[in-house]
């Protein structure tokens, strides 16, 4: 089951998709999105939602 996950190929023939961006465009639009939202990542931070969720 983990291998499959890791496989990209399986994932792009079986759903028929691919990412948008490439890692690095990615990444680097993540980095920009939190700076500008960093009030909003503060507040998320702080409810600590990632504890309910496991």
């Amino acid at each position: 089951m983990i291998k499959d996950m890791l496989c990209p190929s399986k994932i792009k023939i079986e759903l028929r998709w691919s990412p948008k961006y490439g890692f690095n465009i990615a990444f680097e639009n993540t980095v920009d999105w939190r700076l500008k939202n960093i009030n909003w990542c503060k507040r998320l931070s702080k409810k600590n939602i990632f504890m309910k969720i496991t």
